[in-house]
């Protein structure tokens, strides 16, 4: 779930990512605010890809606000790409139980007494751009989420033609009913520490 949120003033979009072990916050958000990294606790990590990077080190009890909450914990600087911090079990864990609602996007927790309830974007925070209104933001160096969303429908045909029956009999595996996750894809970028 993304949770938008700031660092010292800073605007932050934050993954709550039960997925990964570990807390990340973005090299260049790391340098922004002025955080001091500490080369003791350098850890490798693998991405959903399975690609291996090198974390550049720690910053221990960073304060970050999310939906003013104030939220102290420790992050592993990385080169994230598609969000400034990601909290993972590392934070997640010592919550205890979380009542999660996907449908509407909240999170609700206890921390040290106090009641939470985190709330993703809604539907009137996300919007639609095209590529012109892109140009002058991607000139600037800005950041963002780029999501696209695609439907195939597919209709039923009468295959007349012989040699698409003979090509459809061969690949028939191709065209079975999934039954499993697809494969890791090189674009997706959840960590999680080894």
């Amino acid at each position: 779930m993304r949770v938008t949120g700031t660092l010292s003033r800073l605007p932050l979009v934050i993954l709550i990512d039960s997925g990964s072990t570990h807390n990340f916050l973005d090299a260049t958000i790391v340098k922004r605010a002025g955080l001091k990294i500490s080369n003791i606790g350098k850890i490798d990590v693998v991405v959903a890809n399975g690609e291996k990077l090198s974390s550049l080190g720690m910053c221990s009890r960073v304060q970050i606000n999310i939906q003013d909450k104030k939220i102290t914990t420790d992050f592993y600087v990385l080169s994230l790409g598609g969000c400034d911090a990601v909290l993972g079990a590392y934070w997640l864990r010592p919550l205890g139980p979380i009542l999660w609602d996907f449908a509407n996007l909240s999170m609700q927790f206890s921390l040290e007494g106090d009641s939470y309830c985190l709330n993703g974007p809604s539907s009137n925070e996300i919007s639609v751009v095209d590529d012109s209104q892109l140009k002058k933001p991607l000139k600037k160096g800005s950041r963002g989420v780029l999501l696209q969303l695609c439907s195939i429908v597919s209709t039923p045909t009468d295959y007349s033609n012989p040699r698409v029956e003979v090509l459809l009999q061969e690949f028939q595996d191709i065209f079975k009913e999934p039954c499993g996750l697809p494969p890791p894809r090189p674009h997706e970028s959840t960590s999680s520490a080894t």
